[in-house]
């Protein structure tokens, strides 16, 4: 069984998506080769308009590119696999999905998520933040547990840093916060996905600001604490 993986494009992700921004986008193609010489591979380029609508244009070309693919996996670049627990022979043809750890940046937190797949046509991701894929229907709805584990790193230029400072700043939440309020006016006053990603949202601004110790309040610190309460309240109903 022919497998295409991005876990072994893991070295050439992180080439591509490293260094200054201008680079970035012009030196792409280069990166991926120097880094994955023996890799069957294609590099593109397109203006980026948000990360659902970006991962799917790329699953549209890679269904385009490479017909006979058998699995596909999305990864952010600043994913790194952990030794010892990337076992392809875990793969099969028999389950629609497959489900990893990746360990969160802070150290203390872990997600489980089902970016590895089936390669098929339609195959696309939703929201503008905290993305969601999504499958065609009538395939496969059994799932796998995997070993796999990704540990998430802090890279030095990355999208964060260059806009934010820092992946876990308080301007990185707050602009997130922004995006996600766009996408709950969109959706309409009920949408699940936008008022639980703002509620916790709020609450890592609120964190990002304090840090450790003992903290008084304040009306920025009241004002995050009463709009996580009101959005996760709403997402409960």
């Amino acid at each position: 069984m022919r497998l295409v993986l991005a876990a072994t494009l893991t070295a050439a992700t992180r080439a591509a998506c490293e260094g200054p921004q201008p680079s970035r986008l012009k030196d792409a193609a280069a990166a991926v080769a120097a880094a994955a010489p023996l890799l069957e591979r294609f590099v593109f380029y397109f203006g980026f308009a948000g990360f659902a609508s970006g991962r799917t244009r790329v699953f549209a070309e890679g269904w385009r590119k490479f017909p006979g693919a058998t699995h596909v996996l999305a990864l952010d670049p600043d994913w790194e696999p952990v030794p010892g627990t990337i076992v392809k022979s875990q793969l099969d043809d028999r389950h629609g999905a497959y489900a990893f750890r990746v360990e969160d940046r802070n150290g203390l937190t872990a997600r489980t998520m089902d970016w590895l797949c089936h390669f098929e046509e339609g195959l696309k991701f939703e929201h503008e933040l905290h993305e969601q894929l999504v499958r065609p229907p009538g395939g496969s709805t059994d799932a796998k547990l995997l070993t796999w584990v990704f540990a998430e790193k802090e890279k030095r230029v990355s999208w964060h840093s260059a806009l934010h400072g820092h992946s876990q700043s308080r301007e990185r939440y707050l602009a997130d916060i922004g995006v996600l309020e766009r996408e709950l006016e969109r959706e309409g006053p009920a949408d699940g996905h936008a008022l639980f990603y703002l509620g916790v949202t709020h609450l890592a601004a609120l964190d990002a600001m304090l840090g450790v110790g003992d903290h008084d309040r304040t009306n920025q610190t009241d004002f995050h604490v009463a709009k996580a309460v009101a959005y996760l309240g709403r997402r409960l109903e």
